[in-house]
């Protein structure tokens, strides 16, 4: 039985899948809904942008054997109890090893389990499962989308900037030139240049922020750097509230510059009236931690004269 189950499994195995350990989220045909476990069990619904629990890796055991891996909570997705669940498992587990298998003249896929590979993940009664149903059917055929990074063990941060815990280039410019309409200086533009370069620092800096402590280092002037968690605030909200509101009260208006003992000098780059472009970047890791920076251009914070 054995010897035909992996007979099987190496016959319906398709290459052009190409999975090895990448980081992808599941989307439902039917629904569009994503394969996540943010309340706690395994479920296909919608989600927000950075959620960890949306993500997950697909990891090769062998020609044509997965598992599946949620990249928040490091467990796996396996039927070990009748039932499709997402857990702690062991070695060994058939229960916890998939076959992805194409379908012919689609870019979607079915995903059946090595163990009892006629259940096949699905959402047929609106809720998802892993049960005996037709190949035919979209609510069993999924889609990927990549997040966009390959994990070595775990120490390598995932960068995603196209939905950034995401990185909303309207929200975060909008936070900047909110706190300068304040003051009364011009608004900033969004420069592409700057926030490549942001993207090259919030990568090297999400390196060393892999576990519990923070590392928030500076690569030079002209640049605001923050550190924020997958499903709090978003950066956009790191701009408003933490360099801001949460340093305008360490800034002095009759002065223009920060109190004396005060730090206030994300919140007077932000306002320096000379500086006219800003761009940003976010890294997000694998352990919920996402890195911000935004570099300006000219730069700001000169010792000595006022923002504005």
């Amino acid at each position: 039985m054995k010897r035909a189950i992996l007979s099987l499994v190496v016959f319906c195995f398709l290459a052009s899948i190409s999975i090895a350990q990448d980081i992808v989220r599941i989307r439902n045909v039917e629904k569009g809904s994503y394969l996540n476990i943010e309340s706690g069990t395994v479920q296909s619904t919608e989600i927000k942008p950075g959620w960890l629990s949306a993500r997950w890796e697909l990891i090769k055991v062998q020609e044509g054997q997965f598992k599946i891996r949620n990249s928040w909570k490091k467990t796996f997705l396996n039927i070990e109890e009748g039932t499709l669940q997402c857990s702690e498992i062991r070695d060994g587990w058939l229960s916890a090893r998939w076959g992805i298998r194409n379908i012919d003249g689609t870019n979607s896929f079915i995903i059946y389990n090595i163990w009892k590979p006629t259940l096949l993940i699905n959402i047929e009664t609106g809720s998802l499962a892993c049960s005996e149903i037709g190949e035919d059917r979209l609510s069993a055929r999924w889609n990927r989308e990549d997040v966009g990074a390959k994990p070595v063990g775990n120490d390598r941060p995932v960068s995603d900037t196209g939905n950034n815990n995401s990185l909303n280039i309207q929200e975060v410019l909008a936070a900047h030139n909110a706190l300068r309409i304040e003051v009364g200086v011009p608004p900033l533009v969004w420069s592409s240049e700057l926030a490549g370069k942001a993207q090259g620092w919030a990568n090297v800096v999400a390196k060393k922020n892999m576990g519990n402590s923070w590392v928030l280092e500076h690569s030079g002037p002209a640049e605001n750097i923050a550190g924020g968690i997958v499903n709090g605030d978003s950066p956009a909200e790191r701009v408003r509230l933490g360099w801001g509101e949460g340093e305008k009260v360490n800034f002095d208006r009759n002065t223009r510059k920060c109190i004396p003992g005060k730090v206030c000098s994300h919140y007077t780059q932000i306002v320096w009236r000379t500086t006219t472009e800003v761009g940003c970047a976010v890294t997000t890791n694998t352990n919920g931690k996402y890195i911000l920076v935004c570099n300006y251009n000219p730069a700001g914070n000169f010792k000595g004269e006022p923002a504005y």
